[in-house]
């Protein structure tokens, strides 16, 4: 049975791409990856761009089910 809580590979990098489109910070970061640095782990991102980066993120997901 597979694990429906966990994303693909394929997944994480469609959503890493939508998160480098819209924050800024995430385009100079380049992943998702942990530093154990509180400098790099925690990004400051506008309202904007984390709404726009979650509606893409929410329609990619929808389309995948359709």
């Amino acid at each position: 049975m597979k694990n429906e809580n966990k994303i693909t590979k394929k997944e994480s990098k469609q959503l890493l791409n939508i998160a480098m489109k819209y924050i800024y910070a995430m385009q100079e970061r380049g992943d998702f990856e942990y530093r154990m640095n509180d400098e790099e782990d925690f990004l400051d991102v506008s309202v904007g761009s984390l709404e726009a980066a979650l509606e893409a993120a929410y329609l990619l997901g929808k389309n995948a089910k359709a």
